[in-house]
């Protein structure tokens, strides 16, 4: 019998083979599992070969895992083909052969007629493609389901939105989650308690610096530096959402929908800066823009040191007229 798992959801592809493993490895299981990424694993073909013509006492089935055999050269994959046929692994039923690979494969192994054939005659197949957003979201629900933790629906879109593809992540929130006592679990509760890609700290900043209020920037900023975030890398993201602020105010669209199908901006992202966008002024976030390169180039250039040139940066934006 013979298995293919793959896809770019490695997370959720690993998980399936975790479960295959639980259900066939036993004490009537003798098992050959080779990782052919591993440099410090030479096995070959032939050392496949041996293990499956062995006789064995007590074992009735042979348990098989290539992990990233399809990644190896033609010539290799030329021989694991003859393999499969020469042991008729489609049809053994004492043999349980499993393809595994991380990630997509190539179009030309895909051309292949051999791997046509695999497609074919596998027992089963499952090709662990990312995610789309309807997908995820009751992907993440069944996950809660499984893990015993409950999500608002907005919280719920809060973690599809900021980790997108990443479901290992997702999984391990969610993991983490299901220890808090908590019974329902809000958008605010995942903000205040879960490290998001997107800092909830920098659009608290943002609203500070949009009204200038330059006591209240410079305490989140220095609060980020306090976290251990390198300048460059927070003055990076505040160009970023300034940019993406100037997407949104100069787009013309004529519902808010519209506007975020057009800018094509990350959900969260785009509802936390949309009345931000609004609310200020085109010629304020293009001067506060303008004010970001300068600052930029005098960090990367070494003119300036990177605390003060935020320090500085802020004091700037918040007397413009």
């Amino acid at each position: 019998m013979l298995t293919l798992i793959y896809g770019e959801d490695t997370f959720r592809s690993s998980q399936r083979l975790k479960v295959i493993k639980g259900f066939y490895q036993n004490d009537k299981t003798s098992s050959f599992i080779v990782d052919f990424t591993d440099p410090y694993s030479p096995v070959s073909l032939k050392d496949t070969r041996d293990f499956l013509n062995k006789e064995t006492l007590f074992q009735s089935l042979k348990f098989v895992i290539f992990k990233d055999a399809l990644k190896q050269p033609s010539a290799f994959r030329k021989e694991l083909y003859k393999l499969l046929k020469e042991k008729d692994i489609f049809n053994r039923k004492n043999i349980m052969m499993i393809l595994y690979e991380r990630g997509g494969l190539k179009k030309e192994v895909k051309n292949e007629t051999s791997f046509k054939e695999i497609i074919k005659k596998a027992k089963t197949k499952k090709d662990f493609s990312f995610l789309k957003k309807r997908e995820l979201f009751n992907w993440i629900q069944e996950q809660e389901h499984k893990l015993n933790v409950n999500l608002t629906t907005t919280a719920r879109s809060l973690l599809a939105e900021s980790f997108l593809h990443d479901s290992g992540s997702i999984y391990n929130i969610l993991e983490e989650l299901s220890c808090s006592g908590e019974k329902l679990i809000s958008q605010k509760y995942l903000e205040d308690n879960i490290s998001l890609p997107f800092s909830v700290n920098i659009f608290h900043m943002l609203d500070a610096i949009a009204q200038k209020n330059i006591s209240q920037s410079l305490l989140l900023e220095h609060k980020q530096l306090a976290q251990g975030e390198h300048p460059l890398y927070l003055l990076a993201t505040i160009v970023a959402e300034f940019r993406a602020l100037l997407k949104i105010k100069t787009v013309k669209a004529v519902s808010k929908a519209e506007a975020r199908s057009k800018t094509k901006l990350k959900y969260y992202q785009f509802e936390k800066l949309y009345p931000l966008a609004q609310a200020s002024s085109l010629s304020f976030l293009k001067k506060s823009y303008r004010y970001l390169l300068q600052y930029d180039r005098k960090i990367k250039g070494g003119i300036i040191d990177g605390d003060l040139a935020l320090d500085l940066l802020l004091l700037d934006i918040s007397s413009l007229k």
